[in-house]
């Protein structure tokens, strides 16, 4: 069936921006920008202030967490006050090559986040460019870890959950290396054999993460 009536692309993301602007409104929480993923830049989101003061500004918890130690169902969970940045969103473009403004895109998403939301746990990949690239703009962050005894466990998980085989081939061949790395970085904490994020274990290995 034709259309009746048809409104220009222009018109059509002028109205989407009204909307989402409405519901920032309504819930009093400021429009939040949309992913950067495939062709867009990090000119679509919003400039922020510098990482050091975004990071003394906000009363979020910054965690660099390992591939399944359960930051993502955490996130999930607790949606109301945790926000897990999925960095395959920034990382890579719709056709799977590497985006060239990452990490730079990802960190200036967490920047908007530390200063225009609430949220007590933002969740961020551990790679070490991430790592890097928060040092670098002296944003606070902690990384949890599993010890070097769960690659088994580790790599079914991610297996079972439906990463592909050369993230696993990835993952298995820098395992010793990518662990001693994060055992050697400050504010590190590992999780043992079984344990993953939950509120179990901030109550009792990550007390301090209940500031």
């Amino acid at each position: 069936m034709a259309r009746l009536f048809s409104i220009s692309r222009e018109e059509e993301e002028q109205q989407a921006e009204q909307r989402l602007a409405d519901q920032a409104t309504q819930s009093n929480q400021p429009a939040q920008p949309e992913q950067t993923t495939a062709n867009q830049t990090t000119s679509d989101t919003p400039e922020v202030i510098d990482g050091e003061k975004a990071s003394k500004f906000s009363a979020s918890i910054v965690i660099c967490g390992y591939p399944a130690i359960g930051k993502s169902t955490f996130a999930r969970d607790k949606a109301n006050n945790s926000l897990d940045l999925e960095s395959s969103m920034y990382s890579r473009n719709q056709d799977g090559t590497r985006n060239e403004e990452f990490p730079g895109n990802y960190i200036k998403i967490l920047k908007w986040h530390l200063v225009n939301m609430n949220y007590k746990y933002i969740f961020m990949a551990c790679h070490d460019v991430v790592r890097q690239a928060l040092k670098d703009d002296n944003i606070d962050f902690v990384i949890v870890y599993p010890t070097k005894d769960r690659k088994e466990e580790i790599l079914n998980l991610c297996r079972e959950r439906g990463n592909h085989e050369e993230f696993l081939n990835k993952l298995s061949e820098n395992w010793d290396t990518w662990i001693s790395q994060l055992e050697q970085e400050p504010n590190s904490y590992a999780l043992g054999p079984g344990e993953f994020f939950t509120n179990e274990i901030i109550d009792t290995k990550l007390k301090f993460l209940k500031r």
